[in-house]
């Protein structure tokens, strides 16, 4: 009984974990991509809970992978003041350029996309429409 309880708080404490973890960095090539595609299995994600990093000290941070934060569906309400990083990688191996278009969701009002280079730099357009980039 003994040996129970202690692998069961074991798990309880290893399940409620809120730490974060580097993830690998796997890049998904868009010459695949048709009409749509998910890209979980490869996005990174890291919570700034003081919501004053930038980009680049964000980038500095151990992120997660994004396929085991259990709040993907549904962010509860204490964690909407956060602010959260996605990193994921994308590639053409096409000798073309390519378009393509970010959609996180519905409820996404404010995304900002940077590519990463020396520095974390802004990328922004001109048709750019709420919820997409």
């Amino acid at each position: 009984m003994k040996r129970f309880l202690t692998l069961l708080l074991f798990s309880l404490a290893f399940t409620s974990a809120d730490a974060q973890f580097t993830g690998t960095d796997s890049s998904t090539d868009i010459t695949i991509v048709t009409d749509s595609t998910n890209i979980i299995a490869s996005t990174q994600l890291f919570i700034d809970k003081t919501v004053t990093l930038g980009p680049n000290e964000a980038l500095q941070k151990p992120f997660m992978a994004l396929k085991y934060f259990k709040y993907r569906k549904a962010i509860p309400p204490g964690m909407i003041p956060y602010g959260f990083y996605v990193k994921f990688n994308l590639f053409n191996s096409a000798d073309t350029a390519r378009s393509i278009y970010l959609y996180p969701g519905a409820l996404f009002t404010r995304i900002s996309i940077y590519k990463i280079k020396q520095q974390a730099e802004l990328i922004t357009g001109a048709d750019a429409i709420s919820g997409y980039r």
